[in-house]
């Protein structure tokens, strides 16, 4: 059941949106420094946003089914210890899909794996795992069908 309370400041917002968004506009006049405070502490935050809404319209966009979020997706460079499960090394990690949206992957967090740009762009649209198995289901179920890395970024079939 939803919250009353939330509905009751939708409504309020709605009736009083001009009015809301010159008061905001008053303050940002006042205090500029706040603005750019915000920007400034949050922007990482918001870039990883951005780039998670970014992956998941492309998927839309081509076609391949599932989603995932910003948490999902922490959780799962989380798992690896932020570092790259193919070279071993921490670096920016970037969402690659295990089995390419080219080849028919889907875009469910269960087909994702974080790769450094370098083993990424190595990938390209190859079929490879280059991690310990991820605990959840769908995963598994890729793990002996198709290459793998054996942690150092060689790829090997089984």
């Amino acid at each position: 059941m939803a919250d009353p309370y939330l509905a009751i400041k939708a409504r309020y917002r709605e009736r009083h949106r001009e009015e809301l968004r010159e008061r905001n506009r008053e303050y940002y006049r006042r205090k500029p420094e706040m603005k750019s405070r915000y920007r400034r502490v949050n922007r990482e935050a918001r870039r990883l946003k951005h780039r998670v809404w970014e992956h998941n319209r492309r998927a839309r966009a081509r076609g391949a089914g599932g989603s995932f979020t910003t948490e999902q997706w922490l959780a799962v460079c989380d798992h690896f210890g932020n570092k790259c499960p193919g070279c071993g090394r921490y670096a920016k990690l970037t969402q690659d899909h295990i089995i390419p949206l080219s080849l028919g992957g889907t875009n469910d967090i269960s087909n994702i794996q974080p790769l450094c740009q370098s083993c990424n762009c190595k990938k390209n649209n190859r079929v490879l795992i280059c991690y310990l198995p991820w605990p959840l289901e769908g995963i598994r179920m890729h793990e002996n069908k198709h290459k793998s890395c054996d942690g150092h970024g060689d790829a090997r079939s089984y």
